[in-house]
């Protein structure tokens, strides 16, 4: 009678002192990968958190709306003209950071109104700029409650920071005038103080938030420089609003509205031009695809050789690795390559050798 052998349980492979070893590193692996797939999203994990910054931001909104009843109704004026400009301009947000330019016109919105009019005009701008700029991306997209929530307390952090570092500033630095133009360096600093606290509640709020892409070098870079050029452009706007008065404004709004609306036009009619193009492109390849089958229906030898060689071109382009403009100028090539042919009388295209 033969013994029967029992299989040996263990990690072939592994000598007999590393099998523990083995065993518990398989195990911790295990548990890794079960930690992994029952994790909780990021949202779900820092939910708590989000609630708190929605609070926040909702606290600021309210406090904004009580403010604006010690607001006089020249204020209240400008502020309901800044909101519904900044609701109109709302998708141009989207277009800069789509081509790489680093402006923000929520963030200019919000600073020049805290500056201008008063800490609650900030908030709301921001608040408005804010909640806007999903509609911009196109119908049906949801609104991103967090991206609003994190801006509008970022932006009653700048508020505050700047409403409350105004007094010490008028203290400490006093107003340059050079050829007539005074500059008011005591909001000069103030401003500059306001938008490093803007970009410190950004960066921070998503950090906390879990936002790991924005921990990034590039989206930490893109915000600084959002900010920097919305520093740039309210305080271009408060010297020119200082040395003009409010009738600097009434030349702008209408100038920004004039603006937009030639730029719709000029939209409209490039898309018009664009589809008519595509149109002549599909029909002049029609075209091409027709005489190349009459090619082919008159050679009774080398029947196919044109289709033949259109696939061959093509899929030795894609080998390549050339763009699709490439191949569609390849396709169009090797269709039209025999051409000629169509001037050759039938007895000569078609004699034997």
């Amino acid at each position: 009678m033969f013994r029967r052998r029992h299989k040996v349980r263990g990690f072939p492979g592994f000598p007999v002192f590393l099998q523990p070893a083995a065993a518990f590193a398989s195990r911790e692996a295990v548990r890794q990968k079960m930690n992994r797939k029952n994790r909780l999203p990021k949202t779900h994990e820092n939910h708590n958190f989000q609630w708190f910054i929605a609070g926040i931001a909702a606290w600021a909104v309210g406090w904004s709306f009580y403010d604006l009843l010690s607001y006089s109704a020249f204020d209240l004026m400008t502020l309901a003209m800044a909101a519904a400009l900044a609701f109109h301009l709302r998708r141009y947000d989207a277009e800069f950071a789509k081509n790489g330019l680093p402006i923000s016109l929520q963030t200019i919105f919000a600073f020049w109104g805290t500056i201008s009019i008063g800490a609650a005009a900030g908030i709301l701008l921001a608040f408005v700029g804010s909640a806007a700029l999903p509609s911009a991306a196109g119908k049906g997209k949801n609104v991103d409650l967090p991206a609003v929530f994190t801006r509008v307390a970022a932006a009653a952090a700048a508020a505050f920071a700047f409403s409350l570092s105004l007094g010490f500033s008028h203290k400490i630095f006093t107003p340059l005038t050079y050829y007539g133009l005074t500059i008011y360096t005591p909001v000069l600093a103030s401003a500059i103080l306001m938008t490093a606290a803007s970009f410190a509640a950004i960066s921070l709020l998503r950090h906390l938030a879990g936002e790991q892409q924005s921990a990034s070098p590039e989206k930490s870079a893109s915000e600084s420089y959002r900010h920097g050029a919305a520093l740039l452009c309210v305080s271009l706007l408060h010297i020119a609003f200082s040395h003009f008065g409010i009738e600097f404004g009434l030349v702008v709004v209408p100038a920004a509205f004039a603006a937009d609306l030639a730029y719709k036009i000029h939209i409209r009619l490039l898309g018009q031009k664009m589809r008519e193009i595509y149109e002549s492109n599909r029909i002049y390849l029609s075209t091409v695809e027709v005489l190349s089958s009459a090619i082919d229906a008159r050679e009774e030898i080398g029947m196919g050789h044109v289709s033949r060689t259109r696939i061959y071109a093509v899929e030795l382009g894609k080998l390549m690795g050339i763009g699709a403009d490439e191949l569609n100028a390849l396709k169009i090539g090797a269709l039209l390559h025999d051409i000629g042919k169509l001037g050759v009388p039938d007895h000569i295209l078609n004699k034997p050798g």
